[in-house]
């Protein structure tokens, strides 16, 4: 996982991952393995989480459109990017830009 590899270079960043799945905690734990993820990948099995923030089932597909958000110290928004489609995700380097780029003493 993309995600897994840059994991080391967000945290010298002072940032955190916290991955978030519709899928059941079983799905989500194998997600995790599978991924070999150092970070939490959380389970919204009622996509509370999803609907909250307005990306679930964006798509028609019945669950959270790919979202990327970056969340301040202070719990603001500071980026998101929503995916079009299944496979449109922010790519790491983009992330990783992102995260350099903001202010986190402002965060």
């Amino acid at each position: 996982m993309e995600l897994q590899e840059v994991y080391p270079s967000i945290r010298k960043l002072n940032a955190e991952v916290i991955a978030i799945s519709v899928d059941n905690i079983e799905d989500a734990a194998r997600m995790a393995h599978h991924a070999e993820a150092e970070f939490p990948i959380l389970a919204d099995t009622n996509a509370n989480v999803s609907k909250a923030y307005g990306i679930y089932d964006l798509l028609g597909d019945g669950v959270a459109a790919p979202t990327t958000i970056i969340i301040g110290n202070q719990g603001q928004v500071m980026a998101i990017h929503v995916g079009k489609h299944i496979a449109d995700r922010i790519s790491t380097s983009e992330l990783l830009q992102v995260l350099a780029d903001l202010k986190w003493s402002e965060a």
